[in-house]
């Protein structure tokens, strides 16, 4: 074996004698990156488990297709549904719901059916564009509600960080009472946002619950007080300016305060909003736990009914990776708290 100065590259000069050794050395290059790929797959199985039974199902296609999954939860008769939405920045696309196993028995000894759904992601997509894809899922769920024995005016909401908040501005849209009337006023203008927005809301059950883990609540607040990262994360996630706004900071600062309102779920909590569990790690370094507690208070001045906040002392961003036996704790109070909403004559 020698280098090639003309042609830029390694010779390999076989005989019967060397063949072995090469065969040996291209076998181990093969191994090492076989080896590499086992790692990267044993470590995806273990993030995201789909049980036998798990079934992909596609519940949007315009403007691209996207997927849920099915999981074989809650046995034959479920007393209710639950709509997982992991978090990521906004920016991660598949429909799994990161480590589902620590989820699938807790599930089944509440009889409560899970499902867990992609939306479109930032940069490409922004602002309301994923809550319309969780409303679309939403509805999806209720309109084929017999296919999976389940009760269509019984269908929760639960999400992580940012899935946490397209959770929780999901069931603030499904409850406004202001939809009948955006789509009597505006039904001569089928294409404006606000028709559509109205359209695929209508005539749905709301959430009978949402819970939330560690959301941004008022991402307008925080991109002023926030680490560096996470105004990289809300950047990419909020509508781009205008270019007639790029050079004019007044101008640029006035829609970026618009659209963080249109986003907030503080900005956007009105008194009809569905009940809701806020759960939130004390110790979050990425997004703080003000973020709930604000917002809860605020939920309580409105008079939304059953709304609760659990506080995690030890609980950083992202907690429930942590696996440890605080963090079950946590999510078992989320679960118990669903199941007595499912209970509920009037949930």
């Amino acid at each position: 074996m020698k280098y090639d100065s003309r042609k830029g590259r390694i010779m390999i000069k076989t005989t019967a004698r060397s063949l072995p050794g090469i065969m040996l050395l291209l076998l181990s290059l093969l191994s090492c990156s076989l080896n590499a790929n086992l790692r990267q797959d044993l470590v995806h199985r273990s993030l995201y488990f789909r049980p036998d039974g798990t079934k992909e199902i596609v519940y949007s296609e315009d403007p691209e297709e996207l997927t849920m999954l099915s999981y074989p939860t809650g046995g034959e008769e479920p007393v209710g549904a639950i709509i997982f939405i992991h978090g990521g920045g906004w920016s991660i696309k598949g429909p799994d719901m990161p480590l589902f196993q620590d989820w699938i028995d807790a599930l089944n000894d509440r009889g409560i059916k899970a499902f867990s759904i992609e939306h479109r992601v930032s940069p490409a997509y922004r602002g309301m564009a994923p809550i319309e894809d969780s409303i679309q899922a939403f509805r999806y769920l209720q309109t084929h509600a017999s296919d999976f024995n389940i009760p269509p005016q019984k269908i929760a909401i639960m999400g992580f960080s940012s899935g946490g908040h397209i959770a929780v501005m999901t069931g603030l849209e499904l409850t406004r009472k202001d939809n009948a009337a955006v789509s009597s006023t505006d039904t001569g203008n089928s294409d404006s946002p606000e028709f559509e927005r109205s359209r695929i809301r209508a005539d749905a059950y709301p959430p009978v619950a949402v819970v939330s883990f560690y959301a941004p609540m008022e991402p307008g607040e925080l991109y002023q007080v926030g680490s560096p990262g996470i105004k990289t994360i809300l950047e990419r996630y909020l509508p781009e300016a205008p270019e007639s706004h790029q050079t004019n900071l007044v101008k640029k600062r006035a829609f970026m305060n618009e659209k963080f309102q249109e986003i907030s779920p503080g900005a956007q909590l009105h008194r009809y909003a569905p009940p809701m569990l806020l759960i939130h790690g004390q110790q979050d370094r990425l997004v703080p736990a003000t973020q709930s507690i604000s917002f809860y208070w605020k939920a309580r001045q409105y008079g939304i009914p059953f709304t609760k906040l659990v506080l995690v002392p030890r609980g950083d961003h992202n907690f429930n990776a942590s696996r440890n036996q605080w963090a079950r704790d946590a999510e078992i109070q989320a679960l118990d708290y669903l199941a007595e909403r499912f209970k509920a004559k009037n949930p």
